[in-house]
């Protein structure tokens, strides 16, 4: 389907896969079935374009969405890129997330003069509240 809608972005995530691969295999060569598990192209007919490999190929960092899921990228679902790519998985990203928390609720104690706790879940809401939408659902559940 890609090839007949986009074709010039599946000539690009060719590109990508061609330098990934490259790269990997200098450290890998002799492992085929390791560098076809890396691949971002299934090579099945007809072929298929693996997202999560591109994903994790084109992106300075990996997480699950929750420490559980991200421990099952890095032992099963996607052990291979952990192996390569070990500084990619999490740490980096809970640091941004906990900093970025800590500044909402400045934020919020500024302008609402209450305090709360950065260990909280945050739910934000950023654009316009449609009655049709679930935005609408969650608000209620909030409240």
């Amino acid at each position: 389907m890609i090839e007949h809608v986009l074709p010039r972005h599946l000539q690009i995530i060719y590109e990508i896969n061609r330098r990934f691969l490259s790269t990997i295999s200098i450290n890998s060569s002799s492992d085929f079935k390791r560098l076809s598990r890396l691949s971002v192209i299934e090579e099945t007919a007809p072929k298929q374009v693996r997202m999560a490999n591109l994903a994790i190929a084109g992106n300075h960092c990996v997480n699950g969405v929750a420490a559980l899921h991200t421990d099952l990228l890095k032992t099963t679902v996607m052990a291979d890129f952990y192996q390569i790519w070990p500084e990619k998985f999490r740490q980096k990203f809970l640091a941004i997330k906990r900093k970025n928390k800590e500044r909402l609720a400045n934020i919020i104690l500024q302008t609402a003069r209450v305090k709360v706790n950065p260990e909280s879940l945050f739910d934000i809401q950023t654009k316009r509240i449609h009655e049709y939408k679930r935005q609408l659902l969650n608000v209620l559940h909030i409240i």
